[in-house]
């Protein structure tokens, strides 16, 4: 079972160690490793991608991660194999090199590298969408609206009735070119921290450019 913790460690050397230290105690295996942000109160969040054999339950994880001085667990939940597959970098390097392809290669590999479950790019100016993955919700008018202001780089925590069967869903609003946004959601969490939203935002600039490169050369 593959195992998404987000994790809060106390920002002085040795953290993360002690942290993967503890992990490897109960004899799970850490399969990725990325910091995802700060709190306010300067705490280093790691999104930890662990993979757990026959035997080993979370709350053994939870349990290890918390006697570990200053360090708390922030969120946990399972995740899918692919997660963490494709790195930031070759996600970019793909887009730019073949500009016509770029945007189904994005909505292909970015919400696994950003831990969502979907995604979608959306005409602003008369709400259709565009392009989506294959197992992400309706996104009818009433539900964009709940999503707005489109045009600015934010998230929305839309709740648990924004779209029936998903639970509480977290959508990152993502701005690219003058007409379009991108839409990355998250069932149940977690939440996205600022770094997020703009290392998600650096990714759909480059996107922005293969676009307008593609529009250029049709």
């Amino acid at each position: 079972m593959m195992l998404l913790l987000r994790v809060g460690l106390p920002d002085r050397p040795g953290s993360l160690g002690r942290a993967a230290t503890a992990i490897a105690t109960t004899g799970a295996d850490i399969a990725g490793i990325r910091i995802a942000g700060r709190l306010d109160d300067g705490v280093v969040v790691d999104d930890f991608i662990c993979d757990l054999p026959p035997g080993v339950l979370p709350d053994g994880l939870v349990s290890a991660l918390h006697a570990t001085e200053g360090t708390r667990v922030l969120w946990v939940s399972r995740c899918p194999d692919e997660w963490d597959a494709v790195t930031e970098v070759e996600l970019i390097g793909q887009m730019a090199a073949d500009p016509p392809g770029a945007e189904r290669y994005f909505l292909d590999h970015a919400p696994a590298l950003f831990h969502c479950q979907w995604a979608a790019v959306v005409d602003r100016d008369d709400r259709t969408v565009l392009f989506g993955t294959e197992h992400s919700p309706e996104l009818t008018a009433e539900r964009l609206a709940r999503l707005e202001p489109l045009g600015d780089l934010h998230s929305v925590d839309v709740g648990s009735d924004w779209a029936p069967g998903w639970g509480d869903v977290v959508v990152a609003v993502v701005p690219v070119l003058p007409d379009r946004v991108v839409l990355m959601g998250r069932s149940g969490g977690p939440a996205f921290l600022t770094a997020e939203l703009d290392r998600l935002s650096r990714v759909v600039q480059v996107l922005s450019g293969t676009l307008g490169t593609a529009r250029l050369e049709s």
